[in-house]
C-alpha cells in the first residue's frame, strides 16, 4: 500500500483524502450507475457505467484495495473484448458491486 512508502504527515493526509473521496464519491457513483444499469438491457448501459467503473479501477489500489482495482481493470478489459452483453461481464459487475457494498466503511 502506498501509505507505507512515505511516513510524512502531508502525504498521509492526502491519502486519507483519497480514501474519503473513494468511499464517499467513487463507490456510490459506481453502485448507483450499476443499480440503474443492471435492470436494463446491456446495450444501453452507456458511458456513465464505464466511467464509474474506470474510477474504481483508477483509485482502489491507491487507497489500499489492490484486488478491487485489479478486478475493475479486468472487467474493463473483458468489456472491451467481449462487449457489455457478455454474461461474464455482467457477473463480474455483480460481484464487484457486492464486494464494494460489503467493504464500504460507511455502511
Amino acid at each position: 500500500m502506498l501509505d507505507d512508502a512515505v511516513d510524512d504527515a502531508a502525504w498521509q493526509a492526502m491519502l486519507a483524502d483519497f480514501r474519503a473521496h473513494f468511499w464517499a464519491s467513487r463507490v456510490p457513483l459506481f453502485l448507483q450507475t450499476w443499480e440503474t444499469s443492471r435492470t436494463r438491457e446491456a446495450a444501453v448501459w452507456g458511458e456513465e457505467l464505464k466511467r464509474s467503473l474506470h474510477g474504481i479501477a483508477g483509485v482502489a489500489g491507491m487507497v489500499g484495495h489492490d484486488d478491487i482495482g485489479r478486478r475493475a481493470r479486468d472487467i474493463e478489459r473483458l468489456w472491451e473484448r467481449r462487449g457489455e452483453s457478455d454474461v461474464g461481464v455482467r457477473n463480474l459487475l455483480v460481484d464487484l458491486a457486492s464486494d464494494l457494498q460489503r467493504l464500504d466503511p460507511g455502511l
